[in-house]
């Protein structure tokens, strides 16, 4: 019975250390906004995200020099400084809200003035470009299919460059191709959908954060229990020791074999996707560096019991022979 005890004890010592070590990773990592802000930051995310959704939205026809000239609108209609600003305030909305200190998780993003900057700099970047076309020939106006204000390789007759710099403006703004606003809200996600999806995530969030203080209450009992349970004490922490040695060693290589299988691939793609791709690895670079970080405390505590342990055996083993020559040390107890 007392080995089964001892069995539960220590089993349960060495997953409440390996649990600790994992919910610390993730608690420095994604737990922690600050580390993702600068993670996105780092990886160039902002300045990416606007030269990639010109890219996609554009024909391939579009020539070098427009395609940049809408770049270069985006970026002072929809500036990095602007993206980041917005990002961060979301961000920090967010952990709010998964910390419990909101009740809801509300998004709202005034991108009016935004719109109108960007659409009035691109209608004048195709009203120029059309104003320096040369007058359509009878045979290009047979091949017309539509009027792309930024493909077009000729002035049409009866078309001015300020109706294409209307129609350019009109496509963004009237037509709503620009929403004035970004909102998402889980109340009215709630009312008009019912429960959503992520519902439970401030519990789980607020769990994940408060479980290491509650894991490290029970490692220190069950530590105490632990070498309290073998008659000899020496024994007790020569368990304790390799206990944390096994439970950092583990640790140490699930660091090695997330950082080589998630960490050692190359981040592939261009521009947003491969900034985004930037930022996971760097968040999880975190988590690792977390783990690793406990994993040789564990290993060095694990070291340390285990000098106390064997340093109390050999006292006990010369106590035993100098007092007690005569009984066998298993006993006596004087000394344990």
């Amino acid at each position: 019975m007392k080995r089964f005890v001892r069995l539960v004890v220590t089993s349960s010592l060495w997953v409440s250390l390996t649990l600790l070590a994992l919910l610390a990773g993730l608690n420095a990592s994604i737990g922690n906004p600050e580390v993702v802000k600068g993670s996105l930051v780092d990886s160039g995310v902002y300045e990416s995200i606007t030269d990639d959704l010109i890219n996609d939205s554009l024909s391939q026809n579009v020539s070098a020099d427009i395609t940049q000239g809408l770049r270069e609108s985006a970026n002072q209609a929809y500036s990095p400084e602007f993206i980041q600003e917005t990002s961060e305030q979301t961000l920090d909305d967010l952990y709010t809200w998964l910390q419990g200190d909101s009740e809801e998780f509300t998004v709202s993003i005034d991108l009016r003035e935004n719109n109108q900057l960007f659409a009035t700099r691109s209608a004048a970047i195709a009203g120029n470009r059309y104003t320096g076309l040369p007058s359509c020939q009878p045979a290009q106006l047979e091949t017309l299919q539509g009027i792309d204000p930024f493909t077009v390789p000729c002035q049409v007759p009866g078309i001015a460059s300020s109706d294409v710099s209307q129609s350019v403006y009109d496509e963004f703004i009237g037509n709503d191709a620009l929403p004035d606003t970004i909102v998402y809200s889980t109340e009215q996600a709630r009312t008009t959908s019912g429960p959503i999806p992520l519902e439970s995530t401030p519990a789980m969030f607020q769990l994940i954060r408060t479980l290491p203080f509650i894991l490290i209450a029970s490692s220190i009992a069950l530590i105490l229990v632990t070498a309290f349970l073998y008659q000899e004490r020496y024994r007790g922490l020569l368990r304790i020791g390799s206990l944390f040695l096994s439970a950092g060693i583990f640790g140490a290589l699930s660091a090695i074999a997330f950082r080589v299988f998630a960490l050692g691939t190359q981040v592939g793609g261009t521009g947003f996707q491969s900034a985004l791709k930037s930022t996971a690895q760097d968040v999880a670079t975190t988590f690792v560096s977390t783990l690793t970080a406990y994993s040789i405390g564990y290993v060095l505590l694990g070291g340390l019991f285990i000098a106390i342990g064997l340093l109390r055996k050999r006292h006990y083993k010369q106590a035993m022979a100098h007092h007690f020559p005569d009984v066998p040390p298993q006993q006596n107890t004087l000394y344990r």
